[in-house]
């Protein structure tokens, strides 16, 4: 079992500290939905529906990959820019 994994009570609902959300994007060649899972601490986890395998990272390394992918953007903006 995964440390994102969400823990159910004997009551049935999901314990406190996991935020389990379903995304709109689509992954994969099946084309299956994401899986969000917001753990707790700095943890953060995405799966397809339907399948087990969560694939997890800190909080930060997604920062700093947005950061990288919002950098790189402005670059080719600037770059087309350029040649126009």
């Amino acid at each position: 079992m995964t440390p994102l994994s969400p823990r159910r009570r004997k009551d049935g609902t999901l314990s406190p500290g996991t935020v389990v959300r379903l995304s709109t994007d689509r992954l994969g060649r099946f084309g299956r939905p994401l899986v969000v899972i917001l753990g707790p601490g700095e943890l953060i986890g995405f799966r397809e529906s339907g399948c087990r395998k969560v694939y997890t990272t800190t909080i930060g390394a997604c920062a700093a990959m947005a950061v990288k992918q919002q950098a790189m953007a402005d670059r080719a903006a600037k770059a087309a820019r350029r040649k126009k």
